[in-house]
């Protein structure tokens, strides 16, 4: 993933050689490291859509979908 988000860094950049890959896997991995902690409205969302049948969102639903998100982009930022 790591890898990835690089790349497209690097793409949306102009594929700019004057930069090394060390520092596109640099950027990639601050963004990642960026979007670990999720917004309110994200973890809304994703509440809605793992919950689909719960009317209510409640704060146990919540942070579990927060240390799923969590869990995801440690494993993300553990990737080579």
């Amino acid at each position: 993933m790591v890898e990835r988000v690089a790349r497209a860094v690097m793409e949306a950049n102009g594929e700019n050689e004057c930069l090394p890959m060390q520092d596109y896997l640099a950027m990639a991995r601050a963004a990642i490291t960026a979007m670990r902690e999720p917004t309110r409205a994200m973890l809304e969302d994703g509440e809605r859509t793992t919950f689909e049948w719960v009317a209510e969102v409640s704060d146990w639903q919540l942070q579990n979908i927060k240390e799923g998100w969590q869990a995801m982009i440690d494993k993300a930022l553990e990737e080579p």
